[in-house]
């Protein structure tokens, strides 16, 4: 009848391991579905690996498996534990959640982001493009696109990608970071010293990419 206060407590005070025990104790004893699912969640990021944390994340989606919620939490951890193809699985469940072109893009796009920072470019790539099956030109799924192209080996087509999303980005700071990452795949990738410091020197003054995109052009102009 408390809810996740007990455990929230605990947690609070330093306790982890007493805090963990807690929201599975007190999982078990709540009847409703989405309450239990919810200790569970909190029970695996209080867990003391990603192994553990997984196993309270499959009775957490057993519980309530149409919750996105739930979903995300158990992908970052299958993710975190060196399991991409379980990821993958959780990532099919959140594109259904989701209803839209748009917001199955952006379900897409976080979970591509998600792979990419883990090390899985190539699983990436995949996302990325479903993604852009459902909203062509959105920046961030063209330049998550390049991006992982790059890291899989793919650095013609990435640069394109790269430069289609500098194109179409609504703003000054995604347009400086598509152009920025373009500029280092021209330099270090393709070898176009002219066309990566072009690219850098484009890079708005007004961005935190300007001071690494004067760098590439400083170092290409000097290679020159």
């Amino acid at each position: 009848h408390l809810g996740d206060l007990p455990t929230r407590l605990l947690a609070g005070r330093g306790e982890r391991e007493a805090a963990r025990a807690r929201a599975a104790r007190d999982a078990e004893r709540e009847p409703d579905a989405t309450l239990r699912a919810a200790l569970r969640v909190q029970a695996a990021e209080l867990a003391p690996g990603e192994l553990s944390s997984l196993s309270h994340l499959d009775e957490a989606t057993c519980d309530a498996p149409d919750r996105p919620y739930v979903r995300r939490a158990r992908l970052a951890c299958a993710l975190a534990a060196g399991r991409p193809r379980e990821a993958q699985v959780d990532a099919v469940f959140l594109e259904a959640m989701v209803r839209g072109p748009s917001a199955k893009c952006a379900a897409l796009v976080d979970v591509g982001t998600a792979f990419a920072a883990h090390g899985h470019p190539r699983e990436a790539a995949g996302l990325f493009e479903a993604a852009l099956r459902y909203v062509p030109d959105e920046p961030a799924a063209l330049a998550g696109l390049g991006r992982a192209l790059a890291k899989s080996g793919d650095a013609a087509r990435a640069a394109t990608l790269l430069a289609r999303a500098a194109r179409v980005a609504p703003s000054p700071r995604e347009q400086a970071e598509a152009g920025l990452a373009l500029a280092s795949l021209l330099e270090s990738a393709l070898g176009d010293l002219p066309a990566a410091a072009a690219r850098a020197a484009e890079i708005p003054a007004n961005t935190p990419e300007a001071t690494l995109g004067r760098l590439v052009e400083a170092r290409c102009r000097a290679a020159l």
